[in-house]
């Protein structure tokens, strides 16, 4: 078979046509008429409307993104359901944690919601869509740091002649996913490898009612991770269980066995039903934190956009979110250059974009696995801590409103996040000693039994007390360092040269024990003179 290559000059090339990739192509596609309109190409391996089992449930601070970009209408047409909030289920009893008024998420086959954001780049002004698998990122023959555009198999039918693309651009954005082929080459030494934490296994229920209709639905069960239900369509419900590794040989059966007599019985016969006429399918869990991609070791010229630079667990949904929020400021940041010819300009751009989105990304980054350590506790302390989180959403009023405002991408404060995980930590603490607590029964008993602790218990609760907060602390701050580091530990000259102002991390530290002894003091009630005096003592 004969081979032709085809040369064309963009001012800009998106690799991959997922939720980022399209939804960029669209929003460059419609800067200000005061500038030049700009040449985009738009590659993606597949047009064919893809079948995933994440990306179903987007946020309200997704929908705040789409009308920003002016892509809200991409949620009509197809059978989306609206949601309105989540429902925490365990031990047999579930908490309502409905969204503030006046939002809603949307729920949907990730595919469907593809298509429509395609349909919207097809039809933008200068977007060329490109039905193409990238091969290879096209250096600078004069700069190897620089890319300058990218080389490309087109999809052609059998027995056509094969056509090699080259296409050339100012500035190239990759966008293709969990699974990039591209993120160490641009990355280099400064980037990350993605960490596995678990895997969603997922199938589709039909026609099941959830405990509460138009809200996700998260179960605790013992032994596993959460267990996510939401409804996708008129008929047809996701289930996602959340398994640990290793993975289990026979998943069907471990799901009948383990996690199935766990759910509510309304869901057995769906969940048994789906497992056995269709192949259950399984999604990593990875973790990604954001490294700022002006690193000595990254590319010029070059851009990663949405999964393929940054992932959290997807337990919070709150990917698309992000992404699309990036997309919203990175349009902002590219909108006020003439050209995207200047590397340096470039690169001014993208670092203020890598600190615009910090309140949104940090926020919802953090808090999906800090989420997950709790949702999925096997630790004692964490059982705690899971058990105090249950507990404070039971409180409602702002205990509710606070965190899904977080949750939903509404509220964009690492800070008020802080505030409401340590409320929930000392909250915890408070529920060791005053809330009944399971204690052993005897066999002849079917019941369990509940106590409340007895003052004599209260030396050894204190010091469960310590641990459970210290857990609290090493759940959140390793995941708060994450998103405060915008370096790679493999990056050695960037780390040293941070480490040479230690003065930073000591900083830090004394700003966390003040707001955690503020918080106590807080939740206590007492005036910060009574404490400090005492104290003085």
């Amino acid at each position: 078979m004969s081979t032709t290559t085809t040369n064309s000059r963009y001012d800009l090339v998106i690799v991959g046509a997922g939720i980022a990739g399209s939804a960029l192509a669209h929003a460059l596609s419609n800067l200000p008429s005061y500038r030049r309109p700009l040449r985009i190409a738009l590659l993606e391996r597949s047009l064919a409307e893809p079948d995933r089992i994440v990306g179903e449930l987007m946020q309200p601070g997704g929908v705040i993104a789409l009308q920003q970009l002016g892509l809200e209408w991409t949620l009509d047409g197809f059978d989306a359901i609206p949601v309105k909030g989540y429902c925490i289920v365990k031990d047999g009893k579930s908490v309502q944690i409905p969204y503030p008024a006046g939002y809603e998420g949307r729920s949907f086959h990730h595919g469907k919601f593809v298509m429509k954001l395609r349909e919207a780049a097809l039809a933008a002004k200068g977007v060329d869509v490109i039905e193409a698998t990238v091969t290879e990122l096209i250096e600078d023959p004069s700069d190897s740091k620089r890319i300058i555009g990218v080389r490309a198999n087109k999809k052609v039918a059998e027995g056509q002649e094969q056509e090699k693309l080259e296409l050339l651009a100012d500035l190239v954005v990759v966008a293709d996913g969990c699974f990039s082929n591209f993120r160490s080459v641009i990355m280099g030494e400064s980037g990350f490898k993605p960490a596995t934490r678990s895997h969603f296994v997922g199938a589709i229920l039909e026609d099941v009612r959830l405990p509460i209709p138009q809200h996700g639905t998260v179960c605790l069960v013992k032994g596993s991770g959460p267990v996510l239900l939401y409804q996708i369509s008129e008929h047809d419900t996701r289930i996602l269980v959340d398994v640990q590794p290793p993975l289990p040989q026979d998943l069907p059966e471990y799901i009948l066995k383990n996690i199935v007599p766990q759910l509510p019985s309304s869901l057995h016969t769906a969940i048994k039903n789906a497992i056995t006429k269709d192949r259950l399918r399984k999604m990593p869990n990875s973790f990604l934190p954001p490294i700022e991609q002006n690193g000595h070791s990254c590319k010029d010229g070059v851009i990663l956009l949405g999964d393929a630079w940054n992932m959290r667990h997807p337990l919070t949904g709150g990917g698309m979110t992000v992404a699309l929020n990036d997309v919203v400021l990175l349009r902002d940041q590219l909108s006020s250059m003439p050209n995207f010819s200047d590397p340096k300009r470039v690169n001014q751009a993208i670092r203020a974009w890598h600190w615009a989105r910090k309140p949104l990304s940090s926020t919802v980054n953090i808090l999906a696995f800090a989420l997950y350590d709790l949702f999925g506790a096997e630790d004692k302390r964490l059982a705690v801590l899971q058990t105090g989180c249950f507990k404070y959403f039971e409180l409602g009023g702002e205990c509710i409103n606070g965190p899904v405002s977080l949750l939903s991408g509404i509220a964009k404060s690492p800070v008020l996040l802080f505030n409401h995980f340590f409320s929930v930590a000392f909250y915890s603490i408070w529920c060791l000693f005053t809330h009944p607590r399971l204690v052993s029964s005897p066999s002849s008993q079917s019941k369990p039994v509940y106590a409340t602790p007895r003052f004599y218990q209260y030396p050894f609760l204190l010091i469960e007390s310590f641990q459970v907060f210290w857990t609290a602390c090493v759940v959140f701050g390793p995941l708060l360092w994450s998103e405060v580091r915008w370096w790679s530990p493999s990056d050695s000259k960037r780390r040293n040269t941070v480490f040479a102002y230690a003065t930073v991390p000591i900083v830090l530290l004394i700003a966390f024990v003040v707001a955690v002894y503020l918080k106590a003091v807080q939740l206590l009630q007492l005036p910060p003179s009574f404490v400090v005096e005492h104290v003085s003592l």
